[in-house]
């Protein structure tokens, strides 16, 4: 009995952090989307672009996706690009 209840709880262990393992992965995945998204789009608009910052979540006034600070032009302006889960892309100065 107790080698029963044993398997079942490594089972279950198991079975979770499979799950978590995937949902990290699709987690990384968007954010290395958003930061060559917003790279690209950085370097249409000022022809140089350096990353200051990793890719972090943004959750702010209904819209969600990642972020990523940059620095841009010759003055090395900071601007802050928001990649929308949308696929809206988003350029502001900080």
């Amino acid at each position: 009995m107790k080698a029963f209840r044993f398997f079942i709880v490594a089972t279950l262990v198991s079975l979770s952090t499979a799950s978590i393992a995937d949902d990290d992965a699709k987690i990384e995945a968007a954010k290395q989307a958003a930061a060559e998204t917003c790279m690209t789009e950085a370097l249409e608009r000022y022809d140089s672009a350096t990353a200051i910052s990793e890719a972090r979540k943004y959750n702010k006034s209904g819209m969600r996706g990642y972020y990523v600070d940059f620095k841009v032009g010759k003055n090395n302006k900071k601007v802050r690009c928001i990649a929308q889960k949308n696929g809206k892309i988003l350029i502001t100065s900080k």
